[in-house]
């Protein structure tokens, strides 16, 4: 279980102390699967400043990896899997077995079955 508190600029210091205290001393009784963590609207702030003046392929990068850190993590056996399934799905593509669709015939297959 993960705590997030955000604090906005307006909020003293002295309530994010005791917060800080607190929540200092109810991890000190173990307790698994808790994690606690302060975001200061000041930095997060700060933080978004300084990205959008990133150029456009450094700000695209540092997305993806933000995007990416939030995924769940994934076993080898699932990655093995899934490039097992596509490398079969390839080898039928290239045995005539099977027929590729352009983008525009899926999405409107999508959306007639997502209509019905």
């Amino acid at each position: 279980m993960v705590k997030e508190f955000i604090f906005e600029e307006e909020q003293n210091h002295e309530k994010k102390n005791l917060l800080i205290k607190h929540l200092a001393a109810e991890n000190k009784h173990d307790k698994p699967g808790l994690d606690c963590y302060i975001i200061d609207m000041n930095s997060m702030n700060q933080i978004l400043q300084e990205a959008i003046h990133l150029p456009e392929d450094q700000r695209l990068t540092l997305a993806h990896r933000l995007l990416m850190a939030s995924e769940p993590h994934i076993s080898e056996d699932v990655k093995n899997a899934w490039d097992a399934e596509i490398r079969t799905r390839i080898e039928r593509y290239d045995r005539g077995e099977s027929h590729s669709r352009t983008a525009s015939e899926v999405f409107n297959d999508l959306d007639y079955r997502l209509k019905a």
